[in-house]
C-alpha cells in the first residue's frame, strides 16, 4: 500500500469534495483510497467496495498518527503525517528501521518528491504543514527543520524541539515550538526566522 493512499484513509470523507473507497485486499485486510470530486462528478471508475470498521479512527485537521505500511516499504511506519491545506502536498515521518521525512504528491505516484534521512531522531517525529505547503519536522534527539522549498535541504535549522506546529498568520508563515527547558517559542518567517517571543510553560497542580 503506497503512503499516498494510507495517509488518506483516515482524512478521505472528512472533507467535501473528496470521495473514500474501501475494499478488501488479497490478504484480507482493509485497503482504502480518496478521490477528488470535479463539481461532484467522480473522474474515476466506481470499484467494489466494503464498508469500513466501526473502531476507523479519524483525524482531526490535516494531522494522523500511527499509519501502519506493508513490509516491502522499507520496514517502516509513518508515524506521523501532515497534508498541506490545498491538499496537494503530503508530509511524512518515517519510523522504526530507515528514520526519515518524505513529501509526496497527493496526485503522484508512492514514490517521494524527495526524503530527508534522519538517522539521529531517536523517538517518532512531530511534523506539519501550513496552507502554502510550509514543513517542519521535529524530533527529542534533532533540530527543529523547515523546508520552503521543494528541494530535501532544511531551509533553516533551529533548536531541539519537544513539539511544534505551524501556522499562517496573515499570510505568514509561523513556527512554534516547546523547547527544551519547556519554553514555548514563536519564530517568524516573514522576519527572517526571527524570534517573535518565548515564554516559559508552567505546570499547573
Amino acid at each position: 500500500m503506497i503512503p499516498i493512499l494510507v495517509a488518506l484513509i483516515t482524512l478521505g470523507s472528512a472533507f467535501p469534495g473528496i470521495r473514500t473507497e474501501t475494499a478488501e485486499m488479497a490478504d484480507g485486510s482493509l485497503g482504502a483510497v480518496s478521490f477528488t470530486e470535479l463539481d461532484g462528478v467522480s473522474d474515476i471508475a466506481a470499484v467494489p467496495t466494503a464498508p469500513p470498521p466501526d473502531h476507523t479512527p479519524r483525524s482531526t485537521g490535516y494531522r494522523a498518527e500511527q499509519l501502519w505500511v506493508d513490509r516491502a516499504h522499507q520496514n517502516a511506519i509513518a508515524n506521523e503525517t501532515a497534508i498541506s491545506g490545498t491538499g496537494q502536498g503530503i508530509f511524512a515521518g518515517w519510523y522504526l528501521n530507515n528514520k526519515r521525512v518524505s513529501k509526496y504528491n497527493t496526485f503522484g505516484s508512492g514514490t517521494p518528491q524527495w526524503t530527508y534521512p534522519c538517522p539521529e531522531a531517536g523517538y517518532q517525529f512531530d511534523v506539519a504543514s501550513t496552507f502554502s505547503g510550509m514543513l517542519s519536522a521535529s524530533c527529542s534527539l534533532m533540530q527543529t527543520h523547515v523546508w520552503q522549498s521543494t528541494g530535501s535541504q532544511p531551509s533553516a535549522s533551529f533548536e531541539t524541539a519537544v513539539a511544534q506546529d505551524m501556522i499562517e498568520v496573515a499570510g505568514s508563515d509561523v513556527l512554534v515550538y516547546v523547547d527544551a527547558g519547556y519554553n514555548l517559542v514563536c519564530i517568524d518567517e516573514s522576519t527572517g526566522w526571527t524570534v517573535r517571543w518565548e515564554v516559559p510553560l508552567q505546570t499547573v497542580g
